[in-house]
């Protein structure tokens, strides 16, 4: 009896020797480039309130898809490489969660006390784009609410703060 090839994969149902499927390489599409993340941005800002907006008769999941569709053609008007409506969302996503995370910080960093200088993070165009689509309290929490880690809530000065470029 003779033993099988090392590269034979058996299948229980058959209990035969088949060749391994060969590996298929995908390549990944570019990064976005910073025109992409300029045009994102800016269509992020046109069409936030239906994008973000609350379904009602006149906001339906047919105008926030036709809304989607222009972010879509807007970036994919200054782009190399065409961009799917699913890679275009993602990177939205991600770039309010990078400017969250900046807004939080830079608020955090104004609210510290002990003098010295903040250690603020700058913002960058598109950051401060989508800065003015995301709701306060994503940035700086509820008014009112218990947080152990909060000093004070200067709402507007830290706004201010950070949607400056700071260098």
């Amino acid at each position: 009896m003779m033993n099988p090839p090392n590269d034979c994969i058996f299948t229980e149902a058959e209990k035969i020797c088949q060749p391994p499927k060969p590996k298929t390489t995908t390549t990944r599409a570019p990064k976005f480039t910073e025109a992409e993340k300029l045009a994102l941005s800016v269509a992020l800002l046109e069409k936030d309130k239906i994008i973000n907006g609350q379904f009602s008769p006149t906001l339906t999941k047919q105008t926030k898809s036709k809304a989607w569709s222009e972010i879509c053609e807007a970036v994919n008007a200054v782009s190399a490489v065409p961009r799917s409506l699913a890679q275009i969302q993602e990177k939205a996503k991600n770039m309010k969660k990078n400017t969250k995370e900046i807004a939080s910080h830079n608020a955090k960093e104004i609210r510290k006390t002990g003098g010295g200088s903040a250690d603020l993070r700058e913002m960058d165009a598109c950051s401060q784009n989508i800065l003015m689509t995301l709701p306060t309290t994503a940035i700086i929490g509820i008014k009112g609410g218990i947080d152990t880690s909060a000093q004070g809530d200067n709402f507007m000065f830290c706004l201010w703060a950070v949607t400056l470029n700071f260098h």
